[in-house]
């Protein structure tokens, strides 16, 4: 069975045989480290997690800070996702990982990720071998998250603004009625714009 998401990403290539680019949440890597925990948090936030940004948390030995704090309460038990955003110009070095891995330990957490504009040293790679850390870029974070991302936030905006579309071309009958009183300029302008927008509303209502 063919995921909606998948069918989705149809519309975003220039045509059904053409190779259909990669789609991302987010184009582009945030160039302040705030926004990029922001961005980290909000993806997370529509996927439908408890989320807090600059979260400190109870652990093992003491107070811990995070980057951005994630709960999954839909899980039994629920998991807590913890996730360090590495905006530096140089690659993430074994040590950093060694140091989050403890702490994310301590704290409890399920999965941690540690997402990095710069890469990983192969050291760092090594250290999170066979743990609960996954070392990613921007793009390959939001590649985890895509699929749960559109099934929790995106349907719902597609839902919203297709059921729109569809009444200015599908059900053409209704906004015609309220176009009664215009010019033939008008009238044909509108149904200029309702055949072209047919065959999307159509689609996209495929995708609900």
């Amino acid at each position: 069975m063919v995921k909606s998401y998948a069918k989705l990403r149809i519309i975003m290539g220039d045509s059904r045989d053409a190779p259909v680019r990669q789609t991302l949440i987010e184009s582009g890597i945030p160039t302040h480290w705030r926004d990029l925990e922001k961005s980290a948090g909000r993806i997370l936030s529509e996927c439908g997690f408890e989320v807090e940004v600059g979260a400190t948390l109870d652990s093992a030995r003491g107070l811990v800070k995070f980057d951005v704090c994630a709960r999954d309460a839909s899980a039994a038990p629920s998991t807590l996702i913890v996730v360090e955003c590495k905006l530096w110009r140089r690659a993430v070095p074994q040590g950093e990982v060694h140091r989050f891995r403890t702490t994310l330990a301590d704290a409890g957490a399920g999965i941690g990720f540690v997402v990095s504009s710069r890469g990983f040293q192969a050291g760092a790679r090594r250290a999170a071998i066979h743990t609960n850390v996954r070392l990613v870029t921007w793009e390959e974070f939001q590649s985890i998250f895509i699929e749960r991302w559109y099934q929790n936030h995106m349907l719902n905006v597609i839902r919203r603004e297709s059921l729109r579309l569809f009444g200015y071309t599908v059900d053409y009958g209704a906004f015609f009625m309220e176009l009664f009183w215009h010019s033939q300029d008008v009238h044909e302008e509108a149904q200029e714009l309702s055949d072209k927008y047919y065959s999307l509303a159509n689609f996209t209502r495929t995708l609900l």
